[in-house]
């Protein structure tokens, strides 16, 4: 599993590779953490495959 600071490089690196895709004048925080909470559930579930082969 990944430590917060690797889940936060990946929020970040996500985000600016997909910055095209944010709206400008709508909430930057509350978009950051749904690349934040979408980055650990994805991370979570390939891990829970992993763990159960």
């Amino acid at each position: 599993m990944k430590d917060a600071n690797d889940l936060f490089q990946d929020t970040i690196v996500k985000a600016i590779r997909f910055f095209y895709n944010y709206e400008q004048g709508t909430n930057l925080r509350g978009w950051l953490f749904v690349i934040l909470k979408n980055t650990f559930i994805n991370d979570y579930r390939k891990n829970r495959k992993k763990t159960r082969s």
